[in-house]
């Protein structure tokens, strides 16, 4: 039974074994997160991959692919169906799966310790969530990046017109003409992404759960609730979409200045498009050319990926805990 609990991580809300809290282990943590980010990067990957592909579009009048045409989300969904097939909806995956198995791992334990240090602190439960998640989620951000960095140019490739043929290719091509710097284009948009997405997403998720968990209908449906874990489910759907919103120009930002390189007019249809310098650059030419809504370009997409995205996260993340306690009971 899930007790009422303030913290907003999932072992503080989740972990609850005959009524008295067991702390996973450092393994069980790991475990539990690689779990939760290979599960979600299966439930959002198409989504993912046309939000990138919306991304990489902009409002110019000259494009390096004169017949490119610009989508929206349906016809972007069409175009990637009827010209790619089903996998095209899951290009980049393997770096993806790595990413996600990887990030998802890092942010949950790295969350958990930074929560336990702060504990201490007189600070408001969702200002500590905030501070721990901000922390966490630039520390799985330094560690992964390359990993997110190869899925964004796999996604926005086409499988008709390949730029890499395959990783092991794609990472020695970006050495040779980018060097080590090419697996880091963007980290800098990333990390200032990052530090406020985790951080509110992880407050967000605690705000909602506790509003969800003092909600009562009745005591059947009560039960069930807190059986099959539908706390975990909403509150992570709602934390993703709060948060998504708030930083999205930033993430817009990242996957503009991660593509770029030698092969940039290959990428998107070549309707991707060089931008100099760094972020405040690359935001000055956004601006001046597509105006405020450039910096929203693919978000709905964007959000429809967000909510579920959390959601399955954190959802995954009580299964496989729950599973591990279940365990232990077994084996005790």
């Amino acid at each position: 039974m899930m007790a009422k609990n303030s913290s907003s991580d999932p072992a503080s809300l989740l972990n609850r074994f005959d009524n008295e809290v067991r702390t996973l282990t450092l393994y069980e943590k790991l475990a539990c997160g690689a779990f939760s980010g290979i599960f979600s990067r299966f439930v959002i990957a198409p989504l993912d991959v046309v939000k990138i592909q919306l991304q990489l579009q902009g409002k110019q009048t000259i494009s390096y692919n004169q017949n490119a045409t610009k989508y929206g989300v349906w016809s972007t969904f069409r175009k990637i169906y009827f010209s790619e097939g089903f996998k095209g909806f899951y290009k980049g995956n393997i770096s993806a799966l790595v990413l996600y198995a990887t990030y998802s791992s890092t942010q949950f334990y790295s969350f958990s310790v930074a929560e336990e240090l702060f504990r201490n602190l007189h600070i408001k439960n969702e200002v500590r969530s905030m501070i721990s998640g901000s922390i966490a989620g630039i520390t799985a951000t330094t560690i992964t990046y390359p990993f997110d960095l190869l899925r964004t140019r796999f996604a926005a490739q086409s499988l008709n017109n390949k730029v890499y043929i395959g990783y092991t290719v794609a990472i020695k091509e970006i050495l040779q003409k980018e060097g080590i710097r090419g697996f880091y284009k963007g980290m800098n948009s990333a990390c200032i992404q990052t530090a406020p997405y985790i951080g509110l997403s992880f407050a967000a998720y605690d705000v909602s759960s506790n509003i969800i968990n003092k909600i009562r209908i009745t005591k059947k449906i009560d039960e069930r609730i807190r059986k099959y874990n539908i706390t975990s489910l909403l509150a992570g759907a709602i934390s993703g979409v709060v948060s998504k919103t708030i930083v999205y120009p930033l993430d817009l930002l990242r996957k503009k200045m991660q593509v770029q390189g030698p092969d940039l007019h290959k990428f998107a249809d070549g309707l991707v498009f060089k931008q100099p310098g760094g972020i405040i650059s690359v935001s000055k030419h956004i601006l001046v050319s597509e105006g405020l809504p450039g910096f929203y370009r693919g978000l709905w997409p964007a959000l429809v990926k967000a909510g579920p995205s959390s959601a399955s996260a954190f959802f995954a993340y009580g299964i496989a805990q729950s599973a591990i306690f279940n365990f232990s009971k077994k084996q005790s």
